[in-house]
């Protein structure tokens, strides 16, 4: 039983040292997701759905992460009805939304992101940091 716990307890401590997440008390980037720039036409907010190739709990707002390079991969959900309004006859079976991003991100800096769907080819819509606030 004492075995047990030990070994419950080691791998919840891997867990959180694995977290791409920051503690209040660690140095962290800030990630805005909800905040298309105004007046900006096809710029969309992001859902973040997985971070590192590892899912997560849907974050639609802010997030904090620690310092490093990440890769972020985004609910294509929140797009696609755009996508649907944009799409003739000869693009209907074209589905490929590029939904990944990769960043390094600094500690004491806020990234504000959106959807980028401004090109007339869908091919190259893709989520990216439109600010970078110190």
């Amino acid at each position: 039983m004492k075995y047990l716990f030990t070994l419950l307890l080691l791998t919840g401590h891997l867990a959180v040292a694995a977290s791409p997440f920051a503690n209040p008390n660690e140095p962290s980037a800030k990630l805005v997701l909800d905040n298309p720039p105004f007046g900006a036409n096809q710029m969309f907010p992001l859902t973040l759905r997985a971070i590192n190739n590892k899912n997560i709990s849907k974050r639609d707002q802010a997030v904090w992460l620690k310092p490093g390079k990440h890769v972020l991969t985004f609910s294509d959900d929140d797009f696609h009805l755009y996508f649907k309004a944009k799409q003739n006859k000869n693009t209907r079976k074209v589905r490929q939304i590029n939904n990944r991003v990769e960043i390094t991100l600094e500690a004491g800096k806020t990234y504000y992101m959106a959807f980028d769907a401004r090109h007339q080819d869908h091919k190259k819509w893709h989520p990216m940091v439109y600010k970078i606030q110190e």
